[in-house]
């Protein structure tokens, strides 16, 4: 057989002569084929002989016994419970319509619920992008935000520039852009001086890209050039977008930090402490605290580079988009003025240039508040499934965790429970 074209062979004339050495003769091929199948049993889809006695391995023998049943395979689960754990685990995932321990982060002991007092909403810091984990699937939530797991990294030639690269990057620029752009008295950019703003921009782009490529060695320069040119054309319609839609703000803080360490990238004002919220600690750095000229109010912005969503955000975007009101209030509260709105801006080709406002009012307060509520409510009772929105899974950083079919399986799981509520609420969440 062609291993890799599943097709049968003509027989080696070199293996052929071993019969001719052991017998004095060629064998007819149908006659040879039958013999050999009846020899060696063993398949490519199962590496295995009869008879458990031929057997030249533990793996070997397991699947021999396999084969004969699950009867004659018990002995595998008393020999080695982690086996057994895990055979009973898939069960539970697969058969139980209930949700029980086996489908994510589902605790009822007293002690698990203890330990997981210390990961509510208030007990500790939680950034604004581990909240938004929750409405994708609560599961992915608690591997994130609570357990702390994250993909493990490996040094490999960048060919391409990856999104979360060029997203880090973008920001840098930006940071720097507007650094110098405040220094010149460039600030706020407009029609007049937005030539000069563009000069200036690709003047810090070249600079802070040569670090970049200094620190990640590209394996192939031409395309890490283009990419860079593709950045560049993004920098520059940013700049004239917001010279000819924005000149009524002023720029006044970039990389507004809170609950981070402080360094050079973030802004002088930037804070140690969380921001105490009502219904949650938050941690975050702000891309963008803006001041209206005339109005004195804030508005805050959080730059992004990739596409825009399918479905506008109206206030939360089911839990997707939580930056807008999240940052707006911990702005509100560390820098003591009134924040207007908050807003998503997709500041680049691929995005439009389109930006989305939410407006920081009694009703996103309610929104948010409710949103928050529904999450403290599931770490407080334990309740962290895995139940995937639909075509999240293959995005995932977990799903090695999790496995390809959690979506299949979840749909099987009763939707009834009062406790899968507060998640389906969330989704509903305009």
């Amino acid at each position: 057989m062609d291993v890799s074209e599943a097709r049968p062979r003509v027989p080696s004339f070199y293996a052929l002569e071993l019969p001719r050495a052991i017998e004095g003769r060629l064998p007819r091929l149908k006659e040879f084929g039958q013999r050999t199948r009846d020899a060696a049993p063993a398949r490519l889809n199962w590496p295995a002989p009869k008879d458990p006695a031929d057997a030249i391995d533990d793996a070997e023998y397991d699947l021999v016994m396999l084969g004969r049943g699950a009867k004659s395979a018990r002995y595998l689960v008393e020999a080695n419970q982690c086996l057994a754990r895990s055979v009973r685990a898939r069960y539970r995932r697969w058969e139980k319509p209930g949700w029980t321990e086996s489908d994510g982060l589902i605790a009822t002991s007293p002690a698990a619920l203890e330990v997981l007092e210390q990961h509510r909403l208030c007990a500790r810091a939680w950034s604004a992008s581990s909240l938004q984990q929750f409405a994708a699937c609560p599961y992915r939530f608690a591997l994130h935000g609570i357990f702390g797991i994250r993909p493990r990294e490996e040094a490999v030639p960048i060919e391409r520039m990856d999104p979360l690269t060029r997203g880090g990057l973008f920001h840098a620029v930006q940071f720097a852009i507007l650094n110098d752009l405040k220094s010149r008295g460039l600030l706020p950019v407009s029609a007049r001086n937005v030539g000069q703003a563009v000069a200036a921009a690709d003047r810090v782009l070249d600079r802070v890209a040569g670090q970049y490529k200094e620190d990640l060695a590209p394996a192939i320069e031409r395309v890490w050039s283009s990419e860079i040119e593709d950045l560049r054309t993004d920098l520059r319609g940013w700049l004239r977008h917001i010279a000819h839609n924005d000149d009524e703000w002023m720029p006044a803080h970039f990389e507004f930090a809170f609950g981070l360490e402080q360094d050079a990238s973030r802004d002088a004002a930037s804070t140690a402490e969380a921001a105490e919220l009502d219904a949650v600690r938050l941690r975050g750095s702000i891309d963008l605290v803006e001041r209206h000229v005339s109005r004195g109010a804030l508005r805050v912005t959080d730059h992004k580079t990739g596409k825009v969503p399918e479905t506008a955000p109206y206030m939360v975007g089911g839990g997707r988009h939580l930056q807008p009101l999240l940052y707006a209030m911990a702005a509100e509260k560390l820098l003591g003025k009134t924040v207007e709105c908050g807003r998503l801006f997709y500041a680049t080709q691929q995005g439009g240039y389109q930006p989305f406002e939410i407006a920081l009012d009694t009703r996103g307060r309610q929104f948010l508040a409710k949103l928050l509520s529904n999450i403290d409510g599931a770490i407080a009772g334990g309740f962290l499934p895995a139940a995937p929105q639909k075509d999240t899974c293959g995005q995932c950083d977990y799903r090695e965790v999790c496995g390809p079919y959690e979506e299949r399986r979840a749909a099987k799981k009763d939707r009834r429970d009062e406790r899968i509520e507060l998640l389906t609420e969330i989704r509903g969440m305009a």
